[in-house]
């Protein structure tokens, strides 16, 4: 079987950029504080704390508007994952041309320290309401 049959149609590989290129133009129109069709997050709305995802609708507003500082202010998290993001994106188009480098990054070890870094920001985050959350149940 010859290559021409792997590849992608043309269709097929601009629907992502197109798709992308549609986000990231709803985004710079509408800011996610002023409009109301913009999900919510449930578990802010439930714990009445901000997930490790809370405010990446900001973030993605203001880096579109080029305002890095209020999107840093929004999730400096998200602001710092974007590059690690954007790496694993094309990590994963290579996936058949460079896979030790695929298998060395989506090891376990990844997966463990990924969630190391979400589980330390959000103690660091919430270190003030847990430990009065905490006072609240010895008392």
């Amino acid at each position: 079987m010859s290559r021409a049959f792997n590849r992608p149609s043309l269709a097929r590989r601009l629907v992502i950029p197109l798709v992308v290129l549609a986000v990231a133009a709803f985004y710079f129109l509408f800011n996610p504080l002023e409009s109301p069709f913009m999900p919510q997050c449930v578990f802010h709305k439930v714990t009445g704390l901000s997930c490790p995802g809370c405010g990446s609708q900001r973030v993605v507003h203001h880096l579109l508007h080029g305002d890095l500082a209020s999107a840093f202010q929004a999730n400096a998290l998200m602001v710092c994952l974007i590059p690690g993001v954007a790496f694993l994106v094309w990590l994963e188009t290579q996936r058949t041309r460079r896979p030790r480098l695929y298998a060395r990054v989506y090891s376990v070890a990844f997966i463990y320290v990924t969630g190391a870094i979400f589980a330390i920001w959000f103690v660091a985050l919430h270190s003030q309401n847990l430990a009065n959350y905490a006072r609240g149940i010895q008392s």
